[in-house]
């Protein structure tokens, strides 16, 4: 018999990178969420992710800038 494969719940946590943000990933990902980890600094972003891997994937975007919400809401639901 096989076992079902559960998906992890995902969210989305913005300015992921550092601080609380990083903190609030780290959380989610310790209570079984899969963490859409968003920022506009590549490097630090990298570093969050690889410590949460497999349970995080890694969005850069300025929101500031046009579609970048949209990319981002694309990123969560692929996840």
């Amino acid at each position: 018999m096989e076992e079902a494969t559960v998906a992890r719940p995902v969210a989305l946590v913005t300015g992921a990178t550092s601080g609380i943000g990083a903190e609030i990933a780290r959380r989610l990902v310790a209570d079984g969420w899969h963490v859409v980890v968003h920022g506009r600094s590549r490097e630090r972003g990298e570093a969050v992710v690889a410590e949460l891997a497999p349970h995080a994937t890694l969005v850069v975007a300025d929101l500031r800038d046009d579609g970048a919400a949209d990319a981002i809401v694309g990123e969560v639901l692929g996840a």
